[in-house]
């Protein structure tokens, strides 16, 4: 007789999207009664629980019993708990460091309140190749993910790197479809049935269709994850690409377009990468000064200085300021609660996918932009502590009018400044060496234009002398622009981008618009508008701007500029009337910016930890973190994304790139959905109110084209993307006399080879030095990494993730 093992896996989350908190702590533990009331009544059943560990936290302050329930269950042997994010981010839109960061947080508050967790359960069964290591570090030896008809039972899931643990499909499964599952699965295979731990199943149905498949000779086993995993170790290998729950076949068409394709979903994301990258500096940058100058800037946040937004919003909405013991008890640096403590705890905190997604409240967005704003505020006074320290080192010799310090946590590279202030300037580099400088009148503010190489992971100094006028840079009416690398020329509403080894074409791609006529909801083509209008100008650098009116509704400005050797894009839509952008349900094919290449080749785009290339050439979606390119034979093409995860549609056979700027999904903006829940009747009825995204006023989008020669691993796109889209710091220099006693410029790491891995994270403890790196070329080297006086020497995998300490 065929014997099919049955999982049942709940996911809680007390931080639902549609909800204000009131709701929440009111009704959801009721909810969650009401499956451990049915535990109580059917003893065979066992259940698989992950909950997020800000979801413990909030139990532990609303509903303290629900906790002790769920512990008295698990000592029964009947529940088991996972491991989990803190917050409940959809995985692809993070970095590694903030990823591991996340899911190490909340496993061991699980570990800390709940007992020690089996496997790990990732929001939305959102998957990236390098989930595994993640995984594995926690000490953990399985996740779930995603299943299909293809995929129905537990296997060897391989990541990127190459580290193996074991992958658990999971599906919406119910009374109604349990023998489908049943019937598809091998013998002695699991079937794993996931959902919202706020939407039970109806117990008893599932019982009863239990016993029913029983008596009728399909023998169905209800077991614990664990429990199967002790009787059957999966064999079989397959490597998965990043995926989620979605409608979408997930694995040829990883579109993460709930997460990453509505026009404020970018808007978070936006602030989403710069609070990461600003985090991860500070943190580096601390202990690299730390150990160059025994001096810890990483102050007491008691004595911070920053003045945090209030935001009377936070009356109905969960934010970080209500769980601070999480920095006194899991975030503390030294014993003591820090400025990085608090920011990383925003930054934790904010990542949760409740401000995108299915349906996202705009009160709940708000807030967790909020909370990145907050990050980034804490740990630009580290970095500005830092710069401050230094500069008291330096002075402003006479003949200069004033002095900058700029930090780059980066390997060494050219950066176009620009600083605003009431005079225009001349400036001259750390050596008094002049340095070609722009002064433009805009706004009514002077800015001040000017190139300099920055030392890899230092500072530089930057002196300045007043000049006596600003210079002309007037708008002619034109269409085409060059440099010695590269030249663009407008034809009608394309721009042909043209090198020495390959011609491109860029433009944004045709789109529909929806709206309601007669009470019909329809879709039409933009009515085109007026003619093209074109503009250039070559100083401070070719700019080529480009407006048109793309419908009634629509005003449409892009500027190119060419820097060096890439383009960068700013698009400006202005909505005259709130405007509905796309296709309908999901689809995140609304307003997508393309580059279209004679060539075709193979689609690769970078994920936390790592790059992966795209297993599908035909057109389609996936969810890049900050780039993705086209590399054919010879050349390649890249889209660096300057506002955080977007939306790409991509196709390697036809050779095109295209960045998505926004698509009316459904799910959002909401209004709070009504809730009904009767304990007595086991009843649950969430009434939700789903809307599509409008467009309404101004959106802008910045982004990068980066057309080169060669692969993508030789020029080191992963690093060059992190230039391009990451902070440069820059503090004045305040001493005026006296003479510097410091160095006016410094490298504070040396990493051989100078391309290819990527410092993650650098932490001090006592006086050991903790060391995460990882490699982005998927080739594997050795490396040299020095840095305050310490040398490590070690070996990394294609794609490794190395820990070590100095």
């Amino acid at each position: 007789m065929k014997t099919v093992y049955f999982s049942l896996l709940y996911h809680g989350n007390m931080n639902y999207d549609r909800y204000p908190k009131r709701v929440i702590r009111k009704y959801f533990p009721e909810i969650y009664e009401i499956v451990i009331d049915a535990m109580k009544k059917y003893h065979p059943l066992k259940i698989n629980l992950q909950i997020s560990g800000m979801s413990i936290e909030s139990l532990k302050m609303c509903a303290p019993y629900v906790l002790e329930d769920f512990r008295m269950l698990a000592r029964e042997g009947r529940l088991i708990f996972t491991g989990t994010y803190y917050s409940e981010p959809v995985n692809v839109t993070t970095d590694g460091e903030t990823d591991f960061r996340c899911a190490w947080l909340g496993t061991e508050i699980v570990r800390r309140n709940l007992g020690e967790p089996y496997g790990f359960f990732p929001q939305e069964q959102s998957y990236h190749p390098q989930i595994p290591w993640i995984v594995k570090n926690l000490g953990l030896t399985w996740v779930t993910v995603p299943g299909n008809p293809k995929i129905v039972n537990p296997f060897v899931i391989v990541g990127l790197d190459g580290t193996e643990i074991y992958g658990i499909p999971t599906f919406g499964m119910n009374h109604n479809n349990l023998e489908y599952y049943f019937d598809i699965s091998d013998d002695n295979g699991l079937i794993v049935g996931a959902g919202d731990l706020e939407i039970p199943h109806n117990f008893d149905l599932l019982m009863s269709k239990i016993e029913e498949l029983n008596n009728n000779g399909k023998k169905l086993e209800i077991v614990t994850i664990p429990e199967y995993l002790e009787k059957f170790q999966p064999e079989k290998e397959i490597f998965l690409p990043p995926c989620a729950w979605q409608k979408e076949n997930v694995l040829e068409n990883p579109s993460f377009s709930r997460w990453i394709s509505d026009p404020q979903d970018i808007i978070v994301h936006k602030a989403t990468m710069k609070a990461m990258s600003d985090t991860e500096s500070a943190t580096v940058f601390n202990t690299i000064w730390n150990l160059h100058n025994n001096s810890n800037c990483d102050i007491e946040v008691e004595n911070a200085k920053t003045v945090v937004p209030l935001d009377p919003i936070m009356a109905d909405i969960e934010s970080a300021e209500e769980f601070t013991n999480i920095e006194e008890e899991y975030l503390a640096r030294g014993g003591k609660v820090t400025a990085l403590s608090k920011s990383w705890h925003l930054v934790l905190w904010g990542v949760n996918s409740d401000a995108t997604g299915w349906y996202p409240l705009i009160e709940k967005r708000r807030e967790r932009i909020l909370s990145f704003n907050k990050a980034s505020l804490f740990s630009r006074e580290v970095i500005n502590t830092i710069l401050g320290e230094i500069s008291s080192y330096l002075t402003v010799p006479d003949d200069y009018t004033r002095g900058l310090i700029m930090y780059n946590p980066h390997r060494e590279h050219k950066e176009t400044v620009e600083i605003e202030g009431t005079i225009p300037l001349q400036a001259f580099d750390c050596k008094g060496k002049g340095i070609l400088t722009v002064n433009l009148m805009e706004d009514g503010k002077i800015c001040s234009i000017f190139d300099v190489t920055l030392p890899s992971y230092g500072y530089t100094t930057i002196f300045f002398r007043e000049k006596e006028k600003v210079d002309e840079a007037n708008w002619e009416i034109g269409d085409s622009i060059e440099n010695s690398n590269i030249t663009l020329a407008r034809r009608d509403k394309r721009v042909v981008l043209k090198t020495a080894w390959r011609d491109y074409e860029l433009s944004l791609q045709p789109f529909m618009i929806k709206e309601v006529l007669n009470g019909t909801l329809i879709s039409r083509s933009p009515i085109k508008g007026g003619d093209i209008l074109s503009w250039i100008r070559m100083v401070p650098y070719p700019q080529l701007k480009i407006a048109m009116r793309l419908d009634w509704n629509i005003m449409f400005v892009e500027t190119f500029s060419i820097l060096d050797d890439v383009v960068l894009c700013n698009m400006e839509f202005e909505f005259l009337r709130p405007t509905l952008i796309g296709e309908g349900d999901w689809n995140p094919n609304g307003l997508i910016f393309g580059v279209q290449s004679k060539n075709k080749g193979t689609i690769y785009y970078d994920i936390p930890f790592g790059v992966v290339a795209h297993q599908n050439p035909k057109e389609s979606f996936i969810p890049a973190l900050r780039f993705a390119t086209l590399q054919d034979e010879e050349s390649g093409v890249a889209i660096i994304s300057k506002s955080g995860n977007h939306s790409f549609k991509v196709s390697g056979d036809n050779g095109f790139i295209g960045i998505g700027l926004g698509a009316s999904t459904l799910g959002g903006p909401a209004r709070p959905a009504l809730l009904d829940v009767d304990r007595a009747k086991s009843s649950v009825l969430h009434y939700n109110n789903w809307e599509y995204e409008y467009f309404n006023g101004k959106y802008q989008s910045e982004f990068f084209i980066y057309p080169y020669r060669g692969d993508w691993q030789d020029r080191d796109i992963p690093h060059i993307s992190r230039q391009k889209t990451e902070s440069d710091y820059l503090v004045d220099i305040s001493k005026r006399t006296g003479v510097s006693n410091i160095d006016p410029q410094k490298s504070f790491i040396e990493i051989q080879p100078d391309k290819g891995i990527e410092i993650s994270t650098l932490e001090l403890q006592g006086d050991k030095l903790f060391v995460r790196l990882y490699e982005t070329s998927g080739r594997g080297t050795d490396f040299i990494l020095s840095v305050g006086g310490k040398v490590l020497k070690g070996e990394i995998s294609p794609f490794g993730i190395f820990e070590g300490w100095i």
